[in-house]
């Protein structure tokens, strides 16, 4: 009473003097809250051995408070030597007496903590330990400890001590997170988010995750913030994703620093600001985190929010790079490339092409097979593996690697390879429209990080490197107008030439001019053919300024001008205009 100041004043002195006169007459609670004052009270002279001496004598006694705060000053060493043995020996006493926080810290003892890395690498003896332990868990779960039955379901994952069982495991991860156990909340959030041996269920992830959250778990509310960014299991809204990257960032969550810095990056949820988007992705980079690290390199090779440094963006790529990022290794090939450094360009694609990125796969062939090419950011047009051995064979390979996943250049690319006999394939037209048609069979195009090839459509005129997709339509329209790999067919020539027309491409543009003014697959059209003749044209394709400068010159589709004809001619050509009777 004297101690709690129920019905006197509160006086803490007078309540030891009572505790010891019941402790001399060996009252066990008295001993063990005597012990208590003496050893953390700040209202009297403390004495921590005294205070020891009165717990042992309590817990002699079978007083199960005694004997569990006896195991937990052996077991961290205050006021008493650091003895495991001693706590484990005090833990099981007040264990053996049913005492779930004692069964629980007896288990405790033989359990490698919740390390995923150290429950995968426990030894058989550990595992035998691990075995006592799950009986303690177990003991001290059916009371209803919140920990033990987290520790349970935690064992059930990794089949340490008992075998793996995913029912158990999610019955005592639930129990544990109906009462609040945050890790236990998240565990089960990232079962239900992934799809982790139950069917993936976004609403119960993100309801467990949101639980864990509002207890302050950093990687539940990093967690969130990603399915608001990208709209899984909830609508996505970015303004949403920032609030909680912010929450975990003030944890001191890494990865939410680099996507806070991926949201200013992008203006996503916040104004567009480099700058600001340079700040987390610095207190990412600082940490290791080799995103930060790549992005930090982007940020400098481009010069946003920093002052353009190739130098730094180097260095920054170096450190993702060595620490595998493979995104990092082909951008600093890309460099490479552009400071005409071959042995490092092949490197750094190689070493990110064997972990299997395809733009670096694709690299990698471009630069083996000695193809025109254009690095990102470089220029067009330049001979790509001048000082190196080309090897055809192995550029081969890497091209069929890249377009094995999908990308589309590698695909294009292997198709023109059927189609012209390059690196010693043979010429094989039906299996040029074989890779063609995976071209145009693509719907979306992600963005192209490698070398941009230069290559040719059949007319001999520049491909974009981003979207070969109107390129392969072209080939297509030039294929089933010549019959190569297919029966010639007219309309369907006309059909793929007006896809890759319809998309601005002036080769495509030109060859419709001349089907409609051929009757090709079309009645014939000529004022449709100076029409596209005309958008051809207009893109300063010479054929089609030609064509057009013929259509005047005869009267065909136009009324005559011979002024307009004459200045669609090169000069060269002018020479001959007396002829033309076309």
């Amino acid at each position: 009473m004297y101690c709690k100041g129920e019905g006197v004043a509160r006086d803490v002195k007078e309540a030891m003097r009572w505790y010891r006169k019941a402790a001399d007459q060996g009252h066990a609670d008295s001993q063990f809250k005597l012990g208590i004052v003496l050893g953390a009270s700040d209202e009297v002279v403390q004495d921590h051995k005294e205070s020891v001496q009165w717990h042992r004598k309590a817990a002699t006694q079978g007083h199960v408070s005694a004997q569990i705060f006896l195991g937990r000053l052996f077991l961290k060493g205050i006021a008493v030597p650091q003895d495991p043995r001693e706590a484990i020996r005090w833990y099981r006493k007040a264990a053996d007496q049913g005492h779930a926080e004692a069964q629980f810290n007896l288990g405790g003892s033989h359990e490698p903590g919740h390390d995923p890395v150290a429950w995968q690498s426990l030894t058989d003896s550990q595992r035998r330990e691990m075995a006592m332990a799950i009986d303690m868990f177990n003991n001290a779960a059916e009371q209803g400890h919140t920990r033990a039955e987290y520790s349970l379901g935690y064992a059930y994952h990794y089949g340490v001590g008992v075998a793996p069982n995913i029912e158990k495991e999610i019955y005592w991860y639930r129990r544990a997170a109906n009462q609040g156990h945050k890790d236990a909340q998240f565990n089960l959030g990232n079962m239900n988010m992934q799809g982790d041996r139950v069917a993936r269920d976004l609403p119960e992830a993100i309801q467990w995750y949101r639980k864990a959250a509002d207890q302050g778990h950093a990687e539940a509310q990093y967690q969130i913030g990603s399915m608001y960014r990208k709209g899984e299991g909830v609508a996505r809204d970015d303004k949403e994703a920032v609030r909680w990257y912010r929450k975990a960032v003030d944890q001191g969550h890494v990865e939410a620093h680099l996507y806070l810095g991926h949201m200013y990056d992008t203006g996503r949820g916040v104004v567009q600001d480099y700058k600001k988007a340079v700040h987390w992705f610095f207190k990412a980079a600082d940490q290791g985190n080799y995103g930060a690290q790549f992005k930090l390199g982007h940020m400098y090779e481009g010069g946003f929010g920093v002052a353009r440094d190739l130098h730094k963006a180097i260095r920054w790529y170096c450190k993702a790079a060595d620490q595998g990022n493979a995104r990092a290794q082909c951008n600093l090939a890309n460099i490479y490339y552009q400071t005409h450094d071959t042995k490092n360009t092949i490197q750094w694609f190689r070493k990110a092409a064997n972990q299997g990125l395809a733009d670096a796969q694709f690299s990698l062939g471009i630069v083996l097979g000695g193809v025109q090419f254009g690095g990102v950011g470089g220029s067009v047009g330049q001979q790509c593996g001048k000082g190196v051995g080309q090897d055809h064979k192995e550029a081969v390979k890497w091209f069929h690697k890249a377009a094995d996943q999908g990308h589309i250049n590698a695909q294009f690319y292997i198709g023109n390879m059927y189609l012209h006999g390059k690196h010693g394939t043979a010429k094989d037209n039906k299996e040029a429209m074989r890779w063609y048609r995976k071209v145009v069979d693509q719907v979306d195009i992600c963005p192209h990080y490698g070398l941009g090839v230069t290559e040719t459509s059949t007319c001999g005129t520049t491909i974009d490197p981003q979207d070969p997709r109107k390129a392969a339509e072209l080939n297509f329209g030039f294929m089933y107008r010549e019959g190569r790999g297919v029966s010639q067919d007219y309309k369907e020539a006309a059909r793929w030439f007006r896809k890759a027309a319809d998309k601005g491409l002036a080769d495509a543009q030109f060859s419709l001019g001349i089907m409609y003014s051929e009757g090709q697959g079309f009645a014939r059209d000529p004022n449709e053919a100076v029409r596209w003749y005309r958008e051809a044209a207009g893109q300063d394709l010479a054929e089609a300024q030609y064509a057009l400068g013929r259509m005047y010159y005869n009267s065909t589709g136009v009324a005559q001008d011979y002024n307009e004809a004459v200045s669609r001619f090169p000069k060269k050509s002018w020479w001959n205009l007396g002829e033309m009777d076309l």
